[in-house]
């Protein structure tokens, strides 16, 4: 048996890219920083706003509008450059830069998701107890329930009325507003549920703020919850059946760390890798494929429903774009899917410096160490050829990566991916790793965010093709 001089594998692995543990920030160029900053600032103010996937929709539209793109329709003209963008009832969007081929030639996709767990609020949500009015809640995605206490909390979303008046809600996020609040116990008198798991310190129908504690001669507390709706919002009692209302933590966005080299914020998962996508996607002229970001709602609850990334929402819209070209038959629809690359771009966990045990480290995502491939295995991965593809524009790029896999046994795993695979497209799961997911204050690194956009804009503006 032929052995491979040892002199051969210290040479090799000394000219490995950058997957590897050297940090993001060690190789970032000095004329870089400012980038790194600016970019992180952006992502700031667009999270402070994007509390909900209505207002991340909403924020992206705008920007889109600014950046020369229109609303796609009948009238729509396919041409190389020409910048469209289509949202799903208000909860979902795509934004559309024809390439320089023809759609039917493949599309290059990333896409994320712009729901983030949250509270949402029962149909009839008010209630009282010991003087206090309460709301009544579901959870939307997966939270340790215990995190949501003692955090100022806002009430965002949207009624319509009967008649169809849409009536936005927005409270708690200026200072004037006040906020609602899940009160813990004193650890005075908290002795008899110390011995609750984890999992149980605040129970699922526990997850109740309070709204209000006034009272008034000859109206209850519940009485004057329901004033306020009406005479802030003209809202009456079943007006809320026919809404969707959200409970956020009210946090402000910030730095994290002495050295400001982190982003704290709620709605990370799976806001920061949106915004990304979208801003890399209004920084390009005209790239050589149709290029496509699709954020999709509910994808913290198995996207379900017809803002979900599960609906045929998007084999619609590539239709459409086939449509602009001239092109309705079935079997080009399928070539053009076939064709088509997609990187599904979702945040993933990095490892806790504190809880590193929980980690299969040789293998685990860090913060600060750049773009993720995540390898889930189980059949979950992309296929060698693609993630090779993805490889080279990542090394082309000098763009840091790294790659993800949990523990064995340990859950996880599931992204929007799927549905894409379903249409016999080509995906791989990518993303940026945070610390604290699916708390009201999750933690990212500046220098993976702006690497991130760099990766996207760079597979946008590839010209390759898989054979």
């Amino acid at each position: 048996m032929r052995r491979t001089p040892a002199i051969f594998l210290l040479v090799l692995l000394a000219t490995l890219p950058a997957a590897a543990d050297d940090s993001a920030w060690s190789s970032l160029a000095e004329e870089d920083r400012a980038g790194v900053e600016s970019t992180a600032g952006e992502f700031l103010a667009f999270i402070a706003k994007a509390r909900t996937e209505r207002t991340a929709v909403r924020e992206l539209v705008a920007a889109a509008e600014a950046a020369g793109f229109r609303a796609l329709g009948p009238d729509s003209e396919w041409k190389p450059g020409a910048r469209f963008y289509d949202t799903n009832r208000s909860q979902a969007l795509v934004l559309v830069v024809c390439g320089e081929k023809p759609a039917s030639e493949g599309l290059r996709v990333a896409a994320g998701h712009v729901d983030s767990p949250h509270l949402s609020l029962k149909s009839r949500p008010v209630y009282s107890s010991w003087g206090f009015a309460l709301l009544q809640t579901n959870s939307h995605g997966g939270i340790k329930n215990y995190q949501w206490a003692n955090v100022p909390l806002a009430l965002l979303g949207e009624a319509v009325k009967k008649d169809g008046t849409r009536v936005e809600i927005e409270f708690g996020l200026s200072a004037e507003d006040g906020a609602l609040v899940i009160p813990d116990l004193a650890p005075h008198e908290d002795k008899e549920y110390r011995d609750r798991k984890q999992t149980e310190v605040l129970g699922a129908e526990e997850l109740d703020p309070i709204a209000a504690s006034k009272d008034s001669k000859g109206k209850s507390v519940e009485d004057e919850v329901w004033d306020l709706l009406r005479s802030r919002y003209g809202l009456e009692k079943d007006d809320l059946v026919s809404a969707e209302l959200a409970i956020v933590p009210a946090n402000e966005p910030r730095s994290v760390g002495l050295d400001g080299s982190m982003i704290g914020a709620y709605g990370l998962d799976d806001r920061l890798c949106s915004w990304a996508s979208a801003r890399s996607l209004l920084e390009i002229g005209t790239p050589p494929h149709a290029s496509v970001v699709y954020l999709t709602d509910n994808e913290e609850v198995g996207s379900v429903g017809n803002t979900g990334a599960g609906s045929a929402y998007f084999t619609g819209l590539v239709g459409r774009l086939l449509a602009l070209e001239g092109v309705s038959d079935e079997n080009r629809l399928r070539q053009a899917l076939r064709r088509s690359l997609v990187l599904s771009a979702d945040c993933t966990t990095g490892v806790h410096p504190t809880f590193s045990g929980a980690h299969e480290t040789t293998n685990a995502a860090r913060l600060g160490r750049g773009v993720v491939l995540k390898m889930y295995g189980k059949g979950m991965n992309a296929n060698p050829t693609f993630t090779a593809h993805v490889r080279r524009i990542l090394d082309e790029g000098k763009t840091p990566w790294q790659v993800h896999t949990y523990k064995v046994g340990v859950g996880g795993g599931g992204t929007i991916g799927q549905f894409f695979t379903a249409l016999d497209m080509e995906v791989i799961d990518v993303g940026v790793p945070l610390l604290a997911m699916h708390s009201p204050f999750e933690i990212a690194s500046k220098v993976d965010l702006w690497h991130y956009v760099r990766f996207t804009r760079s597979f946008f503006e590839d010209p390759g093709a898989l054979d």
